[in-house]
């Protein structure tokens, strides 16, 4: 089981802004960011267990959520995997915003008046691994290129260090 201890209030914080529409990546801890996200808590439970009822009817197991209604997509097992699928649904966006195109209920692309306010966004969680690696690089390089609508999610894995005079240090 992949947890994300220490860090249930980043995508809290985030929880509160994100909307069902935008579309959202993270990398395998992704159980605070799912829930976050508005993913039901007992499929994404189910998909722990690994029960049909899971949000990838079990197949997914504690690294894989995945939930169309939130549009949300988590696992990616590489490190920063998750970050050119995200670079690409921002695009994605802008493109529908100039076709002037959006996702009905049905999740089909139906024509909208872009003055009705498509504001969706394409957030992604990456862990400070993924902040070294070649894809944040490539993904940052374009985007100042040519803006788009990303959102990038840093979180830092480790835990602080214990206090100093706390049996903790002692075993440094």
């Amino acid at each position: 089981m992949h947890l994300d201890n220490g860090q249930e209030s980043i995508p809290a914080l985030l929880g509160t802004s994100v909307k069902t529409t935008d579309k959202k990546y993270s990398y395998y801890r992704e159980h605070t960011h799912a829930l976050a996200s508005g993913v039901d808590p007992g499929k994404i439970m189910a998909e722990l267990m690994m029960k049909e009822t899971g949000t990838c009817k079990g197949a997914g197991g504690s690294m894989h959520i995945f939930d169309k209604e939130t549009y949300f997509q988590g696992g990616w097992a590489l490190v920063a995997e998750q970050l050119p699928y995200a670079a690409g649904a921002a695009k994605s966006i802008l493109i529908d915003r100039g076709m002037k195109l959006s996702d009905g209920e049905d999740f089909r692309k139906i024509d909208v008046d872009v003055g009705d306010g498509d504001d969706r966004i394409s957030v992604v969680f990456v862990g400070e691994g993924g902040g070294q690696n070649g894809r944040m690089a490539e993904v940052r390089s374009c985007e100042r290129q040519q803006p788009t609508t990303i959102t990038l999610q840093a979180t830092h894995s480790h835990p602080p260090p214990p206090p100093p005079d706390s049996e903790l240090s002692e075993q440094r």
